[in-house]
């Protein structure tokens, strides 16, 4: 096998789990440019996962300071991951220093297991991401006056417990203790943990999309309202002020009641498509 080919098998494997594997990649960073042999992309729950792939096809053992190099482009471009392939391992060093870094080290017969289960932890970690995006989307609508929260009561029972179990059971599903157990059913693994949540995360983000639909129609139609309801008021005390000012002068002032009485009859009826 020549280095192209284990560098197109490495993009391959990267493909067939579901992820984007470019190969020979220009990726800008802050201290500029990088060539990657693989540069993997994934996206999960709206979250964006880059990992950079380094193919070594070499007849001896790769040292320390390729894991270094490696792991300096990974900073410099935000990746999340590196991975170091080789086929003929890696110098005790080289070992030592990626158990503290976030560089991972394969061969392409052991990526399968390394890259499906960085793939678990990964999507794992979105999970919290995402449980925390819907999380505030939904209580972003709990300040609402009584009557606003009873329309959106459904929300509240049928959706929020999901999003809590979730939460509770997340540390667990970090630590590997399973069982754990969602409001529908008990699950046994982290795959099925993590299939589960997108299901609850799909339906919860459906029904809160709803409702911000809703809440961004009633803000353009209340907008203008609050405008008219606000230039209403000032009308009313100015009026207000022309009966104190015209005292003993009754025809004037009668005229000016009735004024006063159209403009809070007006009031009372922006108010009331407010409400509404």
């Amino acid at each position: 096998m020549d280095w192209k080919k284990y560098q197109e098998d490495v993009a391959l494997f990267f493909g067939s789990i579901g992820a984007t594997a470019e190969t020979n990649a220009a990726v800008n960073g802050v201290r500029g440019t990088h060539m990657a042999d693989v540069l993997v992309s994934l996206k999960h729950f709206g979250v964006n996962v880059t990992w950079v792939v380094e193919c070594k096809l070499w007849k001896t053992s790769v040292p320390k300071e390729k894991i270094l190099t490696l792991q300096q482009i990974v900073q410099d471009i935000g990746a999340d991951r590196g991975f170091l392939m080789s086929e003929s391992g890696f110098q005790a060093g080289a070992i030592k220093c990626a158990q503290t870094s976030n560089v991972t080290l394969s061969s392409l017969s052991e990526l399968q297991e390394m890259a499906t289960e960085e793939l678990l932890n990964m999507k794992l970690k979105t999970v919290s991401v995402k449980l925390e995006e819907l999380t505030r989307r939904y209580y972003k609508f709990i300040p609402w006056p009584k009557y606003s929260k009873i329309k959106y009561v459904e929300l509240a029972v049928e959706y929020l417990p999901n999003l809590y179990m979730i939460r509770l059971e997340i540390p667990k599903a970090f630590n590997g203790n399973f069982p754990v157990r969602l409001l529908s059913k008990t699950i046994f693994d982290l795959s099925d943990f993590l299939k589960e949540c997108e299901v609850v995360f799909r339906v919860c983000e459906f029904e809160i999309e709803k409702v911000e639909k809703q809440y961004d129609e009633n803000y353009g139609t209340g907008y203008p309202l609050v405008e008219t309801w606000h230039s209403l008021i000032n009308q009313l005390v100015s009026t207000a002020r022309q009966i104190v000012d015209q005292p003993g002068d009754d025809s004037r002032q009668d005229k000016t009641r009735i004024k006063a009485a159209g403009i809070m009859k007006k009031i009372g009826n922006t108010t009331d498509k407010l409400s509404a």
